[in-house]
């Protein structure tokens, strides 16, 4: 019995994981529009409709540009969360195996660095708002 406890941490998480991804998917979600900005921008680029060519050389289109930062913020609160679910684990290993709690203490600085992931979307979203206000 002890075994399904020390273990379903990481049962359950993967079991959400697997879950998600079904229902993710089914609903025609994906990753690469997660992580695009929500305002289009102007792409100017070589016009390959030989019909057209002549007259317009190159065509303008609106696209959803990439965002590095919300990428950053997903990989690290992905992160994140495998790690909670990792260390949780360990501590119920731990506990069985000796019958003492483990001193996690130094992790702290570990955790703390999985909030420098949200410093790149926020400072993003902040530079864009002052931008944008008339």
């Amino acid at each position: 019995m002890q075994w399904v406890i020390l273990f379903s941490p990481l049962i359950i998480y993967l079991i959400f994981l697997i879950s998600l991804r079904i229902i993710l998917a089914k609903g025609g979600f994906t990753l690469a529009e997660a992580i695009t900005e929500n305002f289009t921008v102007d792409v100017t680029r070589t016009n390959t409709d030989p019909a057209t060519r002549d007259a317009n050389p190159t065509v303008t289109e609106k696209e959803f540009p990439k965002s590095a930062s919300r990428l950053i913020l997903f990989m690290s609160g992905f992160t994140a969360i495998t790690v909670a679910v990792c260390l949780t684990t360990f501590y119920i290993y731990v506990y069985f195996r000796t019958g003492y709690a483990p001193n996690l203490d130094n992790l702290t600085n570990v955790l703390l660095s999985f909030g420098i992931g949200v410093i790149p979307y926020a400072f993003n979203k902040v530079s864009t708002a002052l931008t944008l206000k008339p």
